[in-house]
């Protein structure tokens, strides 16, 4: 059964956009305000964007187990791996659209941007964690009809 995909693209630029929309300053002292994002270079420890891709990030977490098989039996440390894998991959795509705005990874001086280098240590992490966790589709193990007779599987 194929699932609709996450728009995860239109979710990072809607936050973007927000983020940006804001002036980050009090317009009356001048002054920065909390939760301002003009002295951000990648928003990885930008409270306002990761509060503004929650709902993007928690579904990619929720496919990311499901297509893992992941239950109750789990480890606590692969369900670790998962939520930074969605965060990489999260911080990765809104780095590639500030690139996109900025006119590219090179500046006009052909100097590589900073934020390049930051992309690519979030795309390098997005693929340890995604090798990690493998590539492959699981199977959740199936009770057999026996055990749901013995009464020993949950309806």
């Amino acid at each position: 059964m194929m699932t609709e995909p996450i728009d995860i693209t239109g979710s990072v630029s809607e936050a973007l956009e927000r983020l940006q929309g804001q002036s980050g300053r009090d317009p009356v002292t001048g002054q920065f305000i909390p939760g301002n994002t003009a002295a951000g270079k990648t928003l990885a420890r930008s409270e306002v964007f990761w509060h503004a891709v929650d709902d993007t990030q928690r579904e990619l977490v929720e496919r990311t187990r499901s297509a893992l098989a992941v239950d109750d039996r789990t480890p606590e440390t692969l369900l670790g791996l998962i939520d930074g894998y969605a965060e990489a991959r999260l911080l990765r795509m809104a780095l590639f659209q500030q690139l996109v705005s900025v006119g590219g990874p090179v500046t006009v001086k052909g100097k590589s941007r900073p934020l390049y280098a930051a992309w690519g240590q979030a795309f390098d992490r997005e693929l340890k964690a995604a090798v990690t966790l493998g590539l492959e589709r699981s199977q959740k193990p199936v009770a057999s009809p026996m055990d749901y007779l013995a009464g020993k599987v949950d309806a």
